[in-house]
């Protein structure tokens, strides 16, 4: 009894290892992968079936291999259960619909899932014939035409040029369902146009619905250029053949009339509206399949012409630069910042092929660009690039400012020579403080560099004086300054008793004004005192930590307190406007900082040449206070 206990024992251990063994080959798994076709032509979609046997979840497939070859364009999957004699087996399968960008042997690396991998696979993608499938007369024909009329087909095209592609497919019968495949280029890039048109043309005695697409085509490199055919599969209206056309030609239901009475659009809008959008008589109608190609395109891309100096390649048919100086003139003053916007406009080019214009360097006048915006526009016939660039320039000193023309050179497809958009250069008068007033205007030529400086004691210097033209020169230097010396500083000393007089008068103002508030209410608020510059150490503090975090915007802050505290009774409004009272070795520096506040971008920001240059004071030993406020608005906002 006990030996066939045992074996009873023994024989349900084997039974369920031998049933486990299934299970255990289905977690293991199997993983496989093939196309429906071994070879396509181009134009093809083709499918990718991929299938693992096993439960459970394994992820997805890694398509990522595939797009170097393949555009993908559209997944599904399922799982299928089976059991045979009390086995299960699961398969899960990944059907995957690819489109071959390139003729050849394309070759499909394993694609993972989990940590398994398919086997590697091959495809052969044929070239399409170049003679057309379908021709005027046919059910359905396809068209593919380059250049206006064709004549980029014989006069071949410039690398990069813009050059129109037009795809027509027209149908004697109506469409039930269809897809007209995209020009698909090497070594070009093809971008659709606008809308599809629709509209009804005669060919070969017979009346066509034609579907019209236009695209741009722009060759990257030259030499030959194949466009291949362009492939449409769909179904038509299903009707007699063509022979039974000719040889019954009172076939009522076959008559153009009728056709366009179901194609009305009044009546499609009544059923539309009437039926959710649903073709009321779709499940009634017959489709049958057909395919038509149109004939592929050879193009001649040929080189840059030689002798080309312009640095770059605009090759359109069309360009013109726009300024806004034109229609709002710039009045340049000292230290406050204008801006000028230079609009491209290019026929023929898209908006990445419009480059950045340069504006050319002027003694004293600093030019800050900012971010380029480009965009490509169409009409549904060409494309256009807009680039519109916006300068911020500001004047560092006064007088005249020659600015030089903007040239900007292109080729000009249509005439086949190069022609060259061009700006007037503009003679511009920069204005000082309210001391160093300059005529306003734009007349008369002006230096390109910056104006020679006159002696103090030379007939020039005495003679533009009495006109009033700006000194260029720093004002520790200007002839009045050693006469004026004293006289300022003993004007500094007058404005210290007077301020120190103000200050006692207002606080026994504020005492009494509190002592004596009326008796019927609470006290009355004292009179609001002006605020008193800040003591020169605190801010001056204030500055070398700013410099020392390089920070900036709190030492733009700090500079601009430090000098009202300096200058009380005229300080400084802008950095600008501090550059010409501060020592001489701080202005560069100064110019960094601003530079650094006004451009856009991250760069970093040195404060230790600045905090260098001003440690030991904010303006040199004996230079007099300022003559009169400036007046002028601050360049750089606070920012928190």
């Amino acid at each position: 009894m006990k030996m066939s206990g045992n074996r009873k024992v023994t024989r349900a251990l084997v039974l369920g290892l031998v049933l486990a063994a299934p299970s255990a080959a289905v977690l293991a798994g199997d993983l496989r992968a093939r196309f429906d076709r071994r070879q396509v032509h181009e134009g093809d979609t083709v499918i990718l079936t991929i299938e693992k046997d096993g439960t459970g979840s394994a992820g997805s497939p890694d398509l990522s291999a595939l797009k170097q070859d393949f555009d993908v364009l559209g997944t599904s999957s399922g799982t299928q259960i089976r059991i045979v004699n009390g086995a299960r087996s699961d398969t899960t399968s990944w059907q995957v619909t690819l489109s071959p960008k390139r003729t050849g042997v394309l070759a499909v690396p394993p694609i993972a899932i989990g940590s398994d991998s398919t086997p590697a696979l091959t495809l052969t993608v044929s070239a399409l014939p170049q003679g057309a499938l379908g021709s005027p007369g046919d059910d359905v024909f396809v068209e593919l035409e380059v250049g206006e009329g064709g004549q980029a087909q014989t006069a071949g095209v410039l690398v990069q040029q813009q050059v129109p592609v037009t795809v027509r497919l027209y149908s004697a019968r109506p469409l039930l369902s269809g897809d007209l495949s995209e020009p698909r280029v090497e070594d070009a890039v093809v971008a659709k146009l606008g809308e599809d048109r629709q509209y009804r043309t005669q060919r070969q005695g017979r009346e066509y619905q034609v579907v019209e697409r236009r695209y741009s085509l722009s060759p990257e490199k030259s030499g030959e250029l194949r466009i291949p055919p362009v492939v449409f599969k769909g179904t038509v209206r299903a009707g007699p053949s063509q022979a039974q056309r000719r040889g019954s030609q009172g076939w009522a239901f076959d008559a153009p009339g009728f056709d366009r009475f179901f194609q009305d659009p009044d009546l499609d809008r009544f059923f539309g509206n009437a039926l959710g959008g649903r073709d009321p008589f779709g499940m009634f109608e017959r489709g049958e399949a057909v395919r038509a190609q149109s004939k592929g395109v050879d193009l001649k891309v040929r080189s840059r012409p030689e002798g080309v100096a312009a640095a770059h390649w605009l090759p359109a048919q069309g360009l013109d630069i726009t300024d806004s100086w034109t229609e709002d003139p710039p009045q340049l003053r000292v230290g406050e910042p204008v801006t000028r916007t230079l609009t491209l406009n290019a026929r023929g080019l898209s908006g990445a092929q419009v480059p950045e214009v340069r504006l050319p360097e002027v003694d004293g006048l600093r030019v800050y660009p900012e971010k380029t915006e480009a965009e490509t526009r169409t009409d549904g016939e060409t494309v256009f690039g807009v680039s519109k660039q916006t300068f911020t320039l500001i004047p560092s000193r006064a007088g005249s400012f020659a600015v030089p023309e903007v040239r900007v050179t292109w080729w000009d497809t249509a005439a086949q020579q190069e022609r060259v958009a061009t700006l007037p250069a503009w003679n511009l008068q920069a204005e000082g403080g309210q001391a160093e007033a300059a005529p306003k205007g734009t007349a008369g030529p002006a230096p390109a560099g910056p104006l020679p400086a006159p002696a103090a004691d030379t007939p020039e210097a005495q003679e533009s004086a009495a006109a009033g033209v700006a000194d260029p020169r720093p004002p520790y230097l200007r002839p009045r300054f050693l006469a004026g010396l004293a006289l300022v500083l003993l004007g500094i000393l007058g404005a210290l008793v007077l301020q120190r007089r103000r200050r006692g008068r207002a606080a026994g103002v504020a005492s009494a004004a509190v002592s004596s508030g009326p008796k019927t209410g609470g006290p009355s608020r004292p009179p609001a005192v002006p605020r008193q510059p800040e003591e020169p150490s605190a801010v001056k503090r204030a500055l070398r930590e700013a410099c020392e975090a390089n920070d900036p915007q709190g030492a733009a802050r700090a500079l601009l307190r430090w000098a009202e505290a300096v200058w009380p009774e005229a300080p400084p409004r802008s950095l600008g406007a501090l550059a010409i009272r501060i020592a001489p070795a701080a202005v560069e520096p100064l110019k960094a900082l601003e530079l650094r506040l006004y451009a856009r971008g991250g760069e970093t920001w040195e404060g230790a040449p600045l905090w260098e240059a001003l440690k030991d004071g904010l303006a040199p030993a004996g230079r007099p206070e300022a003559q009169a406020a400036d007046g002028l608005a601050p360049l750089y906002p606070v920012r928190g």
